[in-house]
């Protein structure tokens, strides 16, 4: 696996060690796995693609929900199939884990259950909600004077005991090595700006297109970053207050990714080359 933050050049690092390998590479972005919004979430090119090719890319229709446990049915279907092994590459910490670790079976909220839970705290408090918790044989928050989370985690157990929860699923490749490309922060954040520069002219043809097609802009799809604000911008030369809340969140999510590779994933860290080549190379090395 290739992980990392946006704009730290995971797909050309990808595509370099794929083709030494004789791998395919299976896409691991929630952004890129969404048909029709390439341009905005920097989905490889048809080079790239013809290079070496791609699973699980543009495939989900904007519009339709879409969770780890559906992506990670799809891959146990992708691996199914006969074929070169796959390198998962992505930015979308979640689908990773799912994939290393797998995910446990997660109850959608439940307004009625929330309300009770805050009723028994009202009424018992601290000590009634972790007997019950105990009864139910549920973990307890690691802050159990924290009414809300008391109440989510009361919620979360009374769920799962009706037998109400969303799928989980077992992990799908739990020996796979996990590498994370870093670059030193400010060469990342020039990185992130110059690709922003390069993206936003036909970043929004795309959304013109989208538009054209008739698509909302609440689609569970374009929750992307910097869709909701190139979306509302006028024709004509960008404000460069847009510019700069799009870079800003871009930033921002960069490093929560960073975060997650570092806390959430047995993460090697490769520490970014002047070229994909090697920094793909330096992954080769770390893989003996």
């Amino acid at each position: 696996m290739i992980g990392g933050a946006t704009a730290s050049g995971k797909t050309p690092t990808a595509i370099a060690v794929a083709r030494k390998l004789g791998l395919e590479i299976l896409n691991c972005d929630s952004g890129q796995i969404r048909r029709g919004l390439a341009v905005g979430n920097a989905a490889p090119t048809p080079q790239e693609i013809e290079a070496v090719p791609h699973h699980m890319l543009g495939c989900v229709p904007l519009e339709e929900p879409y969770s780890v446990a559906q992506f990670l049915e799809a891959v146990q279907v992708v691996l199914e199939t006969p074929g070169p092994d796959l390198l998962a590459v992505g930015g979308t910490g979640q689908y990773l884990s799912g994939l290393w670790r797998g995910i446990d079976p997660v109850p959608a909220p439940d307004p009625k259950l929330r309300a009770q839970a805050e009723a028994l705290w009202m009424s018992l408090g601290p000590a009634g909600c972790l007997a019950e918790l105990a009864r139910l044989g549920a973990e307890p928050p690691r802050d159990a004077s924290n009414p809300q989370r008391m109440s989510r985690s009361l919620e979360r157990a009374w769920c799962l005991e009706r037998g109400d929860a969303q799928k989980g699923h077992p992990p799908v490749c739990p020996e796979a090595p996990v590498f994370a490309i870093g670059w030193p922060r400010e060469d990342l954040h020039r990185r992130i700006h110059e690709r922003l520069e390069r993206m936003l002219p036909p970043w929004r043809e795309e959304i013109r297109r989208l538009k054209a097609q008739g698509v909302s802009l609440n689609a569970p799809g374009l929750q992307a970053i910097g869709y909701k604000e190139l979306w509302q911008a006028p024709e004509g030369p960008l404000s460069r207050f847009v510019i700069a809340d799009i870079a800003a969140a871009t930033r921002q999510y960069a490093k929560r990714q960073e975060t997650w590779m570092r806390t959430q994933l047995p993460s090697r860290w490769i520490a970014a080359s002047d070229t994909a080549e090697r920094t793909a190379q330096a992954v080769l090395d770390a893989l003996g």
